[in-house]
C-alpha cells in the first residue's frame, strides 16, 4: 500500500489524518484564503500502517494497493456484547495436545491468516514469513529431528564437565532442577514408544520466521502468533505453542536449514493446529497478576 496524495474535492479539512499519522506526514497548510491538508513524504518515511485511510471520513486519501479496502459498517460492533464474548474466548482458550486425525481445511487456514495479517508490528515492519506443514510424513520427520536434538541436549547437560564448567547463570540453575531432566526423559520415552511428543499428531504445524531485527522481532511474532491461535479458537480449532520446536530450530542451523529457513533468519514461533479431542468444562482459577502503580 502506498499513499499518493489527497483528493481535495473530498477532503473536508477535519485534520484527523494530521492528528493520527504516526510519522507526521500530513500537515495543515494555512493560507490567506483557506486551510488545506497536504501529504508530504520527501524521505519515504511512511510505514504504510493505513491509519490515514482508516480515519478519513470522506475517503479522501488516494493510495495504491493490490488489496481491497474493507469498509467498517456503521454501528457494526456492539461493545456491550463484544467484551463479554471476547473475555470468555480468552478465558477458555487452552493449549491443545490431543487432536482428531482429520485435516484442517484450506479455507480454515485462509481465514486464520486473513486475521493474522492485521496484527500490529513495530513500525509496521511486517517482516514475518511462515511455513505451513500439513504433510504427516514431514511433520513426523521434523518431530523426530527435534526429539534427536533433545536427546543430544540430555547427554550434554548431564555431562559433569560441561555442566560445571561451560554452563552458567540461569541455564545452569534450570538444568539442575529435577523436573528438567524428567521432562526431557519423558519426551524421549514417548518418542521411543511411537508417540509424537512434539506436535502431538496435529494435522497442521505453522512456523514463523523473520530476519532478526532485535528484541522487537520476538514481540511482533508473539502478537501475530496469538492472533492466529485466537482466530483458530473462534473457528473451533485447537492450538498449542511448541516451545521445544522453536528452541531447537533457533539453536540448530542444520534443523532450520532442513525445513528451508534461509540463512540470516530466525524462527520466532511454532504452533500446532487441529480439531481438538478434549472438551473443557470449566475455567480454572488463576492468580491475580503482579501489578505496581507508580
Amino acid at each position: 500500500m502506498k499513499i499518493i496524495e489527497i483528493d481535495h474535492e473530498k477532503c473536508i479539512n477535519c485534520l484527523e489524518c494530521v492528528a493520527e499519522c504516526p510519522s507526521h506526514l500530513f500537515i495543515d497548510e494555512k493560507t490567506d484564503s483557506e486551510d488545506t491538508v497536504a501529504y508530504v513524504d520527501p524521505y519515504s518515511s511512511c510505514i504504510q500502517c493505513g491509519h490515514c485511510i482508516s480515519i478519513c471520513p470522506t475517503d479522501a486519501i488516494i493510495y495504491q494497493s493490490v488489496e481491497k479496502l474493507i469498509k467498517i459498517p456503521k454501528k457494526s460492533i456492539d461493545f456491550n456484547t463484544l467484551f463479554p464474548q471476547l473475555k470468555l474466548l480468552l478465558q477458555t482458550k487452552r493449549s491443545t495436545r490431543r487432536y482428531l486425525p482429520e485435516p484442517v481445511s484450506e479455507s480454515e487456514i485462509k481465514e486464520i491468516f486473513d486475521v493474522m495479517k492485521y496484527a500490529p508490528s513495530a513500525s509496521n515492519a511486517r517482516a514475518w514469513k511462515f511455513l505451513i506443514l500439513t504433510d504427516p510424513k514431514k511433520i513426523k520427520t521434523l518431530s523426530q529431528k527435534v526429539v534427536n536434538s533433545i536427546s543430544l541436549t540430555r547427554k550434554l547437560v548431564t555431562n559433569f564437565l560441561i555442566k560445571n564448567f561451560f554452563i552458567y547463570g540461569q541455564l545452569r540453575k534450570t538444568i539442575n532442577e529435577p523436573s528438567f531432566t524428567v521432562s526431557l526423559d519423558r519426551i524421549i520415552g514417548d518418542s521411543l514408544a511411537g508417540k509424537d511428543p512434539i506436535f502431538f499428531d496435529a494435522p497442521c504445524v505453522i512456523i514463523l520466521y523473520s530476519p532478526n531485527y532485535g528484541n522487537l522481532a520476538g514481540c511482533d511474532s508473539g502478537i501475530i502468533m496469538t492472533y492466529g491461535m485466537l482466530a483458530a479458537e473462534s473457528l473451533g480449532l485447537g492450538s498449542c505453542w511448541i516451545g521445544f520446536a522453536q528452541e531447537s530450530l533457533q539453536r540448530l542451523r542444520s534443523l532450520s536449514k532442513f525445513i528451508g529457513i534461509p540463512r540470516g533468519h530466525m524462527v520466532w514461533g511454532c504452533f500446532t493446529l487441529g480439531k481438538p479431542i478434549p472438551i473443557f468444562h470449566r475455567i480454572p482459577p488463576k492468580p491475580d497478576l503482579s501489578v505496581k502503580r507508580i
